[in-house]
């Protein structure tokens, strides 16, 4: 893995002043620098034989910037701070040592489905330091990113009673709701009362709705109380956070929506059609 800057340049359109900020640059017509690279604290074959086959599954940035979590195959979840000053790396070296180590490694006891920072999360703040975790065959863990602690569970039971994983996990808006993601169901946990208690919403209704796996939940950052929920049906529902009424469901996909090699974007003031397709990778 590896951790690279684009060039910064001031943007000529617009003037620095005491009560604006200039916002960066970004030269897209010259490639990233690399400026970190992590590689062998993935394949440590010392501390697990099985790790020379271990991949990385995501990387996701906190909320300010400070530092990344990583999930990889091996069901552990790794936090890496990023110093205050960056440094180039050596190209010829970089493929023999990483830049440095990991600060934190959760080891979970099965695969990790899915993991989100906490929306206000700051490092300079311990509370609001955490991330959750959703992992095969267990409860929703909220993980304390200073310590590595475990600080709580949310826990969802089948019709047997018997504890059943979320598959896709996120926070609202305001940091307030846990929204986990299940097969044709959304349950929603109040961040402030771990434990067995939540709201159940079905979700597929007649036509409408997903038909599957919720794989995948985005909230809309501009606090207009929209909640994307993505399926393996090949669709994706749009939703209003406060009584879970459907507003659109969106078309298109190939295949389930995960991390797939396309990333489709629509407006959502027109959903009739979709804007365009861009292919993610190669």
């Amino acid at each position: 893995m590896t951790v690279e800057r684009r060039e910064e340049e001031e943007d000529p359109s617009q003037q620095s002043t005491d009560a604006t900020a200039v916002w960066p640059f970004l030269r897209f017509d010259s490639p990233p620098r690399k400026i970190y690279h992590f590689f062998q604290q993935f394949r440590n074959r010392v501390e697990n034989p099985s790790n020379y086959n271990n991949f990385l599954k995501g990387v996701k940035w906190s909320p300010d910037g400070t530092c990344f979590l990583t999930s990889c195959d091996d069901n552990t979840i790794r936090l890496f701070h990023l110093p205050e000053e960056a440094s180039y790396i050596d190209q010829l070296a970089s493929d023999y040592q990483d830049s440095y180590h990991s600060n934190l490694v959760i080891n979970e006891a099965e695969m990790v489905y899915d993991y989100c920072w906490y929306p206000y999360m700051c490092s300079s703040d311990p509370t609001s330091s955490v991330f959750v975790a959703t992992t095969r065959d267990h409860p929703i863990h909220l993980w304390d990113a200073t310590s590595g602690q475990l600080r709580c569970t949310y826990r969802a039971y089948n019709d047997m009673d018997e504890i059943t994983a979320a598959l896709s996990v996120s926070f609202n808006s305001s940091g307030t709701k846990l929204f986990a993601g299940y097969n044709k169901m959304l349950r929603v946990f109040d961040v402030h009362r771990p434990g067995r208690d939540f709201q159940q919403f079905s979700l597929h209704k007649g036509k409408d709705g997903p038909s599957g796996i919720v794989s995948s939940i985005a909230v809309s950052p501009s606090h207009s109380g929209m909640l994307a929920l993505g399926s393996y049906n090949q669709s994706t529902a749009l939703y209003a956070e406060d009584n879970m009424e459907l507003l659109y469901v969106l078309h298109g996909q190939s295949g389930g929506i995960t991390q797939d090699s396309y990333i489709l974007c629509w407006d959502v003031r027109n959903t009739v059609d979709i804007v365009y397709k861009s292919l993610s990778r190669k």
